[in-house]
């Protein structure tokens, strides 16, 4: 994990905090994969120029957490689901296929990826059912969220 404020800024600014936070609250089996698989995690900063400066610059997988994007949980939920297919497998296929119609006109809804990262870090909120209106569908999204949790090691 690498800071990408500036030095000057100090102490953080409180989003990059959060983004620690949010990233110490995961799942244990997903923290060990995660740092397995990235090469790096950078938290804050204002854009890929400052990564550029940085010495030694971004090699491999990274994930970069930066204020006004995506929460941490979201993001690293994209690393994973990149990492090991999850969106693409049948069982999430036909799970995405029913809550399609229920996603309406939110940005990037006909995406399976987008939604799997968006509905893991919801169910970790408690928060699919708000999202989708529809009791029975935002359980067995959860489900199945439950059941890739403990899937893992």
């Amino acid at each position: 994990m690498r800071r990408l404020w500036s030095p000057a800024e100090n102490p953080p600014r409180r989003e990059f905090v959060d983004a620690v936070d949010d990233l110490a609250e995961l799942e244990p089996c997903f923290s060990v994969r995660l740092a397995a698989s990235l090469a790096m995690v950078w938290i804050g900063g204002t854009g890929i120029g400052y990564v550029l400066n940085e010495p030694g610059g971004i090699t491999g997988r990274a994930v970069v957490l930066a204020p006004g994007i995506a929460p941490a949980r979201v993001l690293m939920a994209h690393a994973l689901c990149d990492l090991d297919g999850l969106a693409a497998s049948p069982e999430w296929r036909a799970l995405f296929r029913r809550c399609r119609p229920l996603l309406g006109d939110a940005p990037r809804a006909d995406c399976a990826q987008e939604w799997w990262a968006r509905s893991f870090a919801l169910q970790a909120a408690g928060r699919i059912e708000a999202v989708l209106g529809d009791r029975e569908v935002a359980e067995t999204v959860a489900a199945y969220h439950r059941r890739v949790v403990d899937s893992y090691p």
